[in-house]
């Protein structure tokens, strides 16, 4: 993977974590309010949303680590 490959993926992951951050913050935010109709599922997709972008992030972490482990294995390989 390049370096800017890999620059571009810690952007993506840091983007789903700052995503996954503002749903929660919602949530919080929305717990708080005085219950309006839809209030719950409101309260339930951002939790659904949160959860979406927590698992993003995990996954390009895994990604990268996959995609960094098989650059250095190969060029070991060829030394």
């Amino acid at each position: 993977m390049t370096f800017f490959k890999k620059t571009a993926q810690k952007i993506f992951i840091t983007g789903n974590w700052i995503q996954a951050l503002g749903g929660l913050i919602n949530v919080g935010h929305g717990i708080e309010l005085i219950p309006f109709p839809g209030h719950s599922e409101n309260i339930i997709g951002n939790l659904f949303q949160s959860t979406g972008n927590s698992l993003q992030a995990i996954g390009g972490v895994h990604e990268l680590e996959k995609n960094g482990n098989t650059d250095n294995n190969s060029k070991l390989a060829q030394d």
